[in-house]
């Protein structure tokens, strides 16, 4: 399939990727080409600018969560039918998993779906030490991806000086620069930038970077390079069709907005309805839903505004009593609680459906990729325990039968011990099937991330979190049959099967409801 595209990556976080993509963007699309913007990496909030301030539909690409095939077969379906593409980078160009790998890095990601590369370094303060610095990052190309660079934070009469020098030293195009923008700053807060929409008059400041660019930056050779990208294939993913249709609640406000468009796509592509409502304004659930999604956020923010809309809170508590099954990610999860403590150690009643308070701990208590498994291990205590009952519930029949015969204690005992075998297995089997019948099949593994502040006195033990790199783990989320709560956030196409187990769970409960009523 021919995609145009570019990505504007960077050498380092702060290099003005997020500002110089958005300016791009609106430029492209006033010049009237329909245009597609993409994410590398985990990160909800700058495709949120992409698609609410220019209106340009966005999406992530992670080669972490998805692979390379699906990465491939991602990228191709959100570029479909487009003029061209562009993808913002993350953090630094090379930077991977763990800060080491090249996997999850930009890098990677551009080779997976052969991108060229723009890339931006903020000169500031520099002057001919830039040309070592873009040798650098020449030399680590091993594909010859890097096309072009865009000086940010530079003068024009800089500019003009130094492009020629770099030109005349290094095998790349240099493209524009970009003024330094001393009156436009994205607001930050601890998961991030702030939302678009709580930024005042960004649209307008985007559209005045835009004339900025129009005019500092070879636009004209950027759509070049990305014309010029090699024809790009995939596998098509394999998604389970399901005839039967279920209708589940999203939480889609300002507190409740972290969600993957992907994620979203692929519960449709299983049949699924998707009902939006509001904890924040909302009284209660949509009606006739089978299953509902509370996706991450800022709860937080609105810790009053929630804890005051009573009837959603008995609405969703009431869902869940009823067996509706739900899934609770991060923001989600927090919301569930008894109590929330703000930043300001405010503490506001929740929902109630986990026990214990969640709580702003003035630090980063989770950071990055996670892999996900059923935890597996209470189930073997449980068979220890079951062996222990048989001990002692054989000892207690051999004494009570030492007043008969010898042969007769010898028969007693065997059968003692074949009963309370079958005893014990059949524990140990009804604790196995408890366990693993959460949306996560056994012996497989879901892929997320976690990046919180807050932390909750009741985590859950249901599964095992991993860092990829390190190895380190620990006990998260709470499962079971209609339930997964925790402070994850999950990739679905990483395990397709968990989406298909929670639709299944979902129309179970719709027929149970069903028959309660007839």
């Amino acid at each position: 399939m021919k995609a145009p595209r570019i990505m504007i990556a960077a050498v380092s976080s702060g290099s003005g990727k997020t500002l110089l993509t958005c300016a791009l963007l609106q430029v492209l699309s006033d010049l009237g080409k329909r245009t597609a913007a993409f994410k590398c990496g985990p990160d909800y909030i700058d495709p949120m600018f992409h698609q609410k301030i220019i209106g340009v539909p966005s999406k992530n690409l992670d080669t972490f969560f998805t692979g390379e095939d699906t990465t491939r077969y991602l990228f191709l379906e959100g570029a479909r039918d487009k003029d061209i593409s562009v993808i913002e980078g993350v953090m630094g160009l090379y930077d991977g998993l763990g800060g080491i790998k090249e996997e999850a890095s930009s890098y990677h990601l551009a080779r997976v779906t052969k991108t060229p590369i723009i890339l931006v370094i903020d000169a500031h303060g520099m002057g001919r030490s830039v040309i070592p610095l873009i040798s650098g990052f020449l030399q680590f190309d091993r594909e010859r991806l890097i096309q072009g660079v865009l000086l940010n934070g530079i003068s024009k009469a800089f500019y003009e000086t130094i492009k020629p020098e770099i030109e005349g030293q290094l095998p790349v195009s240099v493209l524009g620069y970009f003024p330094r923008q001393k009156d436009i700053h994205l607001e930050s807060r601890h998961l991030g930038l702030k939302l678009p929409e709580e930024v005042e008059g960004l649209k307008e400041e985007v559209k005045g970077l835009a004339a900025v660019m129009a005019a500092a930056a070879d636009i004209d050779m950027l759509c070049r390079i990305a014309s010029q990208a090699e024809e790009l294939r995939a596998k098509e993913a394999v998604i389970p069709v399901r005839t039967e249709k279920v209708r589940i609640g999203i939480a889609r406000d300002e507190a409740f907005c972290f969600y993957y468009e992907d994620n979203l796509k692929l519960l449709r592509q299983h049949n699924a309805e998707l009902v939006f409502f509001s904890p924040l304004r909302d009284t209660r659930l949509p009606e006739n839903l089978q299953g509902m999604v509370l996706g991450g956020g800022y709860p937080e923010l609105y810790g009053k505004a929630l804890s005051e809309n009573k009837k959603m809170k008995d609405s969703i508590n009431e869902a869940i009593r009823r067996g509706m099954p739900s899934i609770a990610e991060c923001g989600g999860f927090l919301y569930l609680h008894e109590a929330l403590k703000n930043i300001e150690g405010e503490t506001f009643p929740m929902v109630g459906a986990v026990k214990g308070t969640c709580y702003y701990t003035g630090k980063l208590v989770r950071f990055g990729y996670i892999e996900i498994t059923a935890n597996t291990k209470i189930t073997a205590n449980t068979e220890v325990i079951a062996n222990t009952e048989i001990t002692a519930n054989t000892k207690r029949i051999a004494n009570i039968e030492t007043f008969a015969n010898t042969k007769r204690i010898a028969n007693t005992e065997t059968i003692a011990n074949t009963e309370m075998v079958a005893n014990a297995k059949r524990i140990a089997t009804t604790e196995l099937i408890a366990n693993t019948e959460s949306y996560l099949k056994e012996n497989t593994k879901i892929r997320g991330h976690e990046f919180h502040y807050y932390d909750s006195e009741n985590n859950g033990n249901s599964c095992v979190a991993q860092k990829p790199v390190t190895g380190r783990s620990w006990q998260c989320v709470h499962a079971g049959r209609n339930h997964w709560w925790g402070f994850p956030h999950l990739y679905y196409y990483s395990n397709t099967e968990y989406v298909s187990r929670f639709l299944e769970r979902a129309k179970e409960y719709e027929k149970s409801t069903q028959s309660c009523i007839h």
